[in-house]
């Protein structure tokens, strides 16, 4: 907070109103805050000399998060995200994917990526979809080495796995094969999915959202990386003619540093 010209010796006292995104735990770290309001003790100081500020090491609301507010029809925030694959849009406030026959992704990439611990979440809603093999809805990690390999926590149908449907984690090399996937039944036609690094900056974890609380995707073995990673948030559909209408909303990296370069 910049308060402008003061004389020397003297200070304001701000009261500030933040806001603390959903699904931050309580474990001892500092958490993003975006500061809604601020009112001032002496009224003899005018608002109009406040500023709000934010550096390279400050977490500033409008960096990384996004609930895709906007007018219908417009393409996510273009400082923010790359569309790279059809067309999806801002439909009611939400980020809307709609694939079928002959618009099997929808796809969109984040600009900014995150090293060392991350906590990312986003919220889904299946709004409607054709139980036909097979469908799937991903937020994706994609690190930047070069590598290939990315991360998936995700909501799908798949008749190879259970007919109601399941959250997965899966690992995918840079042919698109499944070097691992954990399965777990569902049939929740909206919830959140999460992936985070650990502190020390090598384990992935992904999570669902199973109504109350997070359910951890445990892998039979530990899934690691140090890269740098973008987020990638997609829908997408096999080959025998499903459909899926489905939106994304409340984006939030709760935790983890970013770079935009």
């Amino acid at each position: 907070l910049s308060l402008g010209d003061m004389p020397a010796d003297t200070y304001r006292q701000i009261y500030v109103r933040v806001e603390v995104p959903a699904g931050a735990e309580s474990d001892g770290f500092t958490y993003p805050a975006l500061v809604l309001e601020y009112t001032l003790e002496d009224p003899s100081v005018s608002s109009s000399s406040l500023s709000l500020s934010s550096s390279s090491s400050s977490y500033s609301e409008s960096e990384t998060d996004d609930d895709f507010t906007g007018t219908d029809n417009d393409d996510p925030w273009g400082p923010r995200w790359e569309i790279t694959d059809a067309a999806p849009k801002i439909i009611s406030n939400r980020l809307q994917m709609d694939v079928g026959s002959g618009n099997v992704l929808e796809e969109i990439r984040s600009k900014w990526s995150t090293t060392g611990q991350f906590d990312v979440v986003v919220y889904y809603y299946i709004d409607a979809n054709t139980d036909v093999d097979w469908w799937r809805i991903d937020l994706k990690a994609e690190p930047q080495d070069g590598s290939g390999d990315y991360w998936t926590a995700s909501r799908l149908y798949n008749t190879a796995y259970y007919a109601e449907g399941i959250h997965s984690f899966d690992q995918y090399d840079d042919s698109e094969t499944t070097l691992y996937a954990k399965v777990y039944a569902t049939d929740m036609l909206e919830g959140r999915l999460r992936l985070k690094r650990d502190i020390e900056g090598t384990t992935i974890r992904a999570y669902y959202w199973n109504g109350m609380s997070y359910t951890e995707m445990i892998p039979d073995t530990p899934i690691s990386s140090s890269a740098a990673m973008k987020f990638i948030l997609r829908a997408e559909v096999g080959d025998g003619d499903p459909s899926l209408d489905m939106s994304f909303d409340k984006f939030n990296h709760i935790k983890g540093t970013w770079d935009w370069s």
